[in-house]
């Protein structure tokens, strides 16, 4: 599987070398760019392979006897508090990273002082996160190795790291133990991890700690209630029983029930991650020579032509070019008009939130004032309001991103079934003036209104009310001391549903004016690029008439063999 792999990427590599001399001769600068991007691409082909799971699992295990040496900690309590990323390199080191960016170098073995709870309680030392340098076969095959914090543990700040983490994660191994097998809080978090992570792979650890008969029962109940619970078919389902500690006694080699997992791994490494690389590429290799030979074959055409009948063709030509650049203005104008009511209806909504909230909120907080009976009223009424600004903002936001997508993207689509259809009567001129097939276009989807307008909104933090009442108050009797709150509970609510009211819409506002100037501009430079480069091949070629016969048979001759070429290399 690697040596196919390697052949198709050197293959891929050699093309792209020929290309970039016909791109110099005929193409654009984008054309080089895509090629350059290409070659990026193949050379430094790697992913994110995250161990996830609850803790105390062996996921740390787990990664030792992979790498075939005790790299990370292990031990009784819950280990690793930030993320550690492990990467290939023929030098062991280790880098720590802080949160205000500064970096140092360190020997990877003092790894414990930075990535443990023992030495690191609750990351008081304000790690990001460590990278590790190691010169380990399965990283040199391009797998950025990532331990996480353990899910569930009695450190809350762990959870959260590890979930914050998930977008970073292409293929997960999830790590299950049979003691005790799925958990409740595991189910919750695989629901997200299927969402996100493009292949998850099920590990089930320690299974030498029980009988056959135990274990065959722990995998069945395994198996059937992630079937189950994620909604997915049985021959979807990748599962391996494995013994992390074993795997590492023998320094990762295959044996026993590890074999299968092994094996599943270098095929999920090199087979599935290499050939989709592959047939990226190939297809914008594809795409390139289609471009470059339609720019060569217009330059035939333009030296068969007539010149008479060449100077009419280009006159109808730049003709109809000038009007599909004012329909493209027109086209722009119009979607540009679409943002506008997008985000008056964000506006109409977010003042619509305020007045409903607003009441509800304070309506909310006087009924929970009447029953609170004890004495410490402030804290109790805060904790209530914090709870319920924070169940009010986080829904109506996801319901209100969810409603902006879909009208973001049936608009954007419009826009793009627009500027395709001037893309398609570009082509349709060529063909009536040139008789000649126009090339691809790069897909749609390179620019898709899902990617040019996608707007994360989870890391928008919220404002609370905060009822800082006078020390005294502490002992006033309720009757008083009730009265005050009240009247606090008004003026706090009131002020920080506007201010997160403001925040929220500032925000959306800002994403979506931003993610449209991109999307309009990427579509007005496609058009434009375009409408450029087929002048400037036509002006090219016309002053190229003016050579003597021999010369221009000569142009001939070569733009025959560089067509031929480009067609053996597609």
């Amino acid at each position: 599987m690697l040596e196919n792999y390697v052949e198709g990427k050197n293959k891929l590599l050699n093309s792209i070398e020929e290309l970039n001399y016909y791109c110099e001769s005929y193409g654009n600068q984008k054309q080089k760019e895509l090629l350059c991007e290409q070659k990026k691409k193949l050379e430094k082909i790697h992913f994110n392979l995250s161990v996830l799971g609850q803790f105390k699992r062996g996921k740390s295990t787990l990664i030792n006897a992979l790498l075939g040496e005790d790299i990370l900690p292990t031990g009784v309590l819950p280990l690793t508090a930030i993320i550690t990323s492990l990467h290939y390199s023929e030098n062991k080191m280790a880098e720590v990273i802080l949160n205000n960016g500064e970096k140092k170098i360190i020997n990877y073995k003092n790894i414990c002082q930075y990535v443990t709870e023992k030495e690191n309680p609750q990351n008081c030392k304000e790690i990001k996160e460590v990278d590790i340098y190691y010169p380990s076969p399965l990283l040199k095959k391009g797998v950025i190795l990532v331990d996480t914090p353990g899910i569930g543990s009695i450190y809350k700040n762990n959870t959260e790291i590890t979930e914050n983490y998930l977008y970073r994660a292409d293929v997960v191994i999830f790590v299950l133990a049979v003691d005790p097998p799925l958990t409740e809080k595991e189910m919750d978090f695989l629901n997200e991890v299927k969402e996100i992570a493009n292949k998850v792979i099920f590990v089930l650890n320690k299974i030498d700690i029980v009988s056959e008969s135990d274990l065959e029962k722990i995998i069945n109940f395994s198996k059937k209630t992630i079937i189950d619970r994620l909604n997915i078919d049985e021959s979807e389902l990748d599962f391996y029983p494995i013994s992390a500690e074993e795997m590492q006694k023998n320094s990762g080699r295959e044996i026993g029930e590890s074999k299968e997992f092994l094996k599943a791994l270098e095929e999920m490494i090199i087979k599935q991650k290499g050939k989709i690389i592959i047939d990226s590429v190939n297809d914008k290799l594809k795409i390139i020579i289609e471009h470059l030979i339609f720019n060569v074959e217009l330059e035939m055409k333009i030296l068969h032509e007539p010149l008479e009948s060449l100077e009419n063709k280009v006159e109808k030509l730049y003709d109809k070019l000038k009007k599909i650049k004012t329909r493209k203005k027109q086209i722009v104008y119009l979607f540009k008009g679409e943002i506008e009511r997008i985000l008056n209806i964000l506006k109409n909504d977010i003042n619509n939130l305020n007045d409903k909230q607003s009441k509800r909120l304070l309506l909310k907080a006087e009924k929970e004032l009447v029953n609170i009976k004890g004495n410490n009223i402030q804290a109790e009424i805060q904790d209530f309001l914090e709870e319920e600004i924070k169940i009010t903002f986080e829904e109506w936001r996801k319901a209100e991103k969810e409603k902006l997508d879909q009208l973001l993207y049936r608009e954007s689509n419009k826009f793009v079934e627009n500027i395709n259809s001037i893309i398609e009567n570009i082509q349709q001129i060529f063909v009536d003036l040139f008789n000649l097939e126009f090339f691809k276009m790069i897909p749609v989807d390179e620019m898709a209104a899902s990617k040019d307008f996608y707007y994360h909104i989870k890391d928008l933090d919220l404002f609370y009310p905060k009822l800082d009442i006078l020390t005294f108050s502490a002992f006033l009797p309720n009757f008083i001391k009730k009265p005050i709150i009240k009247k606090k509970i008004k003026e706090e609510v009131l002020r920080q549903v506007d201010k997160n009211c403001g925040r929220i819409s500032y925000d959306f506002k800002k994403r979506i004016n931003e993610s449209s100037r991109k999307f309009i501009s990427n579509w007005e430079k496609e058009v434009d690029n375009l409408i450029e480069e087929i002048k400037t091949i036509i002006e090219k070629s016309k002053k190229e008439k003016d050579f003597n016969a021999e010369k221009i048979n000569e142009k001939k001759e070569k733009l025959l063999f560089d067509i031929n070429q480009l067609k053996k290399l597609s």
